[in-house]
């Protein structure tokens, strides 16, 4: 089971948000944004960490088999595991929000726009796919929110570029934004309010 931190919602019929972290992080490393997002009341967190530790405290979604091959079916058994016993005997799908940053990007896109219910968002930030990923039907019309800085020398914002051009040309989703920002490998205040403007449209505070 994937060990995470909760921070529970007191409303009834409320909204789940599962955080994703990147390479080398772990539980704590998105709570700040707490501070930053205005819809706190309807929706309950959940910050996961990564399953395999690279060093003190620092974990990643996925590790080498071999040379520039890393292993896909166990992290993916595990998020099946987390969102069937702990997400979905909660939240109708259409209440689940997915967010992650850097390697939980890579998340977002391979796992989140896979998932075989159609969920409420999925906003990836400063990330990248591999090849010609995938997306099930169910989330056609899921809204999709990238990020990316436009000075990232980590993973260069061409990687979110083509992910836009992937999944609206490509695999003709309906409801795709991409949105840069200034500044390195970070998740940037214009996304934050980016999000925070689309909860409050869905009238979640």
């Amino acid at each position: 089971m994937l060990k995470y931190y909760n921070k529970e919602s007191k409303k009834e019929n409320h909204q789940a948000f599962i955080m994703l972290h990147g390479y080398g992080g772990n539980i704590d490393s998105l709570t700040p944004l707490l501070n930053a997002f205005s819809f706190k009341e309807d929706v309950s967190f959940y910050f996961l960490q990564a399953p395999y530790l690279m060093n003190e405290n620092k974990y990643s979604w996925s590790y080498e088999t071999s040379p520039g091959i890393w292993e896909r079916d166990e992290p993916k058994r595990l998020l099946d595991d987390f969102f069937k016993n702990i997400i979905f005997t909660k939240y109708n799908s259409s209440n689940v929000f997915l967010l992650g940053f850097s390697q939980g990007a890579f998340i977002c896109f391979e796992y989140g726009l896979n998932m075989n219910q159609q969920i409420g968002g999925v906003f990836p930030i400063g990330g990248f796919t591999r090849g010609a990923p995938e997306i099930h039907q169910s989330q056609i019309d899921t809204p999709l929110i990238i990020g990316h800085g436009e000075n990232d020398k980590i993973v260069d914002i061409s990687c979110s570029q083509k992910a836009y051009e992937h999944y609206v040309k490509i695999k003709k989703m309906n409801n795709v934004k991409l949105i840069t920002y200034k500044g390195g490998h970070k998740i940037g205040l214009k996304y934050l309010k980016s999000i925070n403007l689309f909860m409050e449209q869905k009238n979640i505070k």
